[in-house]
């Protein structure tokens, strides 16, 4: 009886451990952006969205960098974003601001949402936008 109890309880072990176990995928947000640009008045103006196309909540800090390249090669970035946001599915958040264009000719623009990856989402691979204006 001792040798069938301690065989029977191998066994129950051995076909826990070799039991697969399935866990459902975990689902995430997807963050991606969009930006208009247009030259108005010797600035250049910027709207834009960010928006969670996923299936989670987005629950963090979230910003968008806008690199900017001018005609003449010189580069910098400007940031818009929340301090702390939550963006459910389908939800979008809008930012803009305008700056001095210095130069005439086309400035390159970039807009990325969650530059620092924070988010760990279902596709980091749609996460920015380029634009270019043409400043006459």
């Amino acid at each position: 009886m001792k040798k069938t109890m301690l065989g029977f309880v191998a066994m129950l072990m051995i076909g826990l451990i070799l039991t697969p176990v399935y866990a459902e995928p975990q689902e995430k947000p997807d963050l991606v952006v969009d930006i208009d640009a247009s030259y108005d008045n010797g600035y250049i103006v910027v709207n834009g969205l960010m928006k969670n196309q996923g299936k989670a909540d987005v629950m963090s800090a979230l910003f968008v960098n806008v690199e900017v390249e001018t005609p003449s090669g010189l580069k910098y970035t400007m940031r818009a974003g929340n301090l702390y946001a939550i963006i459910v599915p389908g939800e979008s958040r809008g930012f803009g601001f305008r700056f001095l264009a210095i130069e005439h000719g086309v400035y390159k623009l970039k807009a990325t949402v969650d530059p620092e990856n924070l988010v760990e989402e279902s596709s980091e691979n749609n996460n920015s936008k380029t634009k270019a204006v043409n400043v006459k």
